[in-house]
């Protein structure tokens, strides 16, 4: 079974369209929102390219938590798939040691990129609950 996944980030900014102002020469300034007041969501979707199926998952932001739950999800819509690949960006999350702790051990052709400041063994709360998990899902970063 192979499937896409990838994450977007949508935000919502004011306008900067005229707004009522007075008439004359002087004109009223359009200012954008502070971004804590923009409102953003961050949908993960995948995309099963065979039927076109689509699962999808909102929240406010992606976490490994969220990440993880998401993989769930996947593994659970599939249950006759004995692996699912799993085609993805190369956001950086993807490969977060809490987050590959919850997978099958990973087959990479090539190493992927983690951050300098990131652990490279998983947290010790992040093995607690998902250490027996072992979704059988293995990732397929795309070559860019």
């Amino acid at each position: 079974m192979t499937l896409y996944q990838d994450e977007a980030g949508i935000l919502r900014q004011p306008s900067q369209a005229q707004a009522w102002a007075p008439v004359g020469r002087e004109q009223a300034l359009a200012h954008r929102n502070s971004r804590s007041e923009t409102v953003v969501a961050r949908p993960a979707a995948t995309l099963d390219p065979r039927t076109g199926r689509v699962l999808a998952d909102r929240s406010s932001r992606i976490r490994v938590a969220d990440l993880v739950a998401c993989y769930q999800q996947v593994v659970a819509s599939y249950p006759q798939a004995k692996r699912i690949y799993l085609i993805q960006g190369n956001w950086p999350l993807h490969r977060h040691p809490d987050v590959l702790v919850a997978l099958e051990p990973q087959e990479l052709a090539f190493p992927a990129y983690r951050p300098a400041n990131w652990p490279s063994e998983p947290h010790p709360q992040a093995v607690a609950p998902w250490d027996d998990l072992r979704l059988p899902i293995q990732l397929v970063p795309l070559p860019t």
